[in-house]
């Protein structure tokens, strides 16, 4: 799901207007500059072991600028 997103929308110069059609209501603030979609995770018990995030980093007139993936793993 994730490499089709990235494959065929392109993110980055996306303003929160455009990111909204795409992904529904986002929670922000007037002064919030990245947004973080949970889209993995692998579960250890009632515990999460590993958590895969997308995550937007958004200038100052709230275009996206930035596009990444970040991990974490306990």
């Amino acid at each position: 799901m994730l490499d089709d997103l990235l494959e065929n929308h392109q993110l980055k110069g996306m303003n929160l207007h455009e990111l909204e059609e795409l992904f529904g209501y986002i929670d922000s603030t007037s002064n919030r500059r990245k947004i973080n979609f949970e889209v993995y995770q692998e579960w250890d018990g009632i515990d999460p072991f590993y958590t895969k995030y997308l995550n937007l980093r958004l200038n100052k007139d709230r275009i996206v600028d930035s596009v990444y993936i970040s991990e974490y793993q306990r």
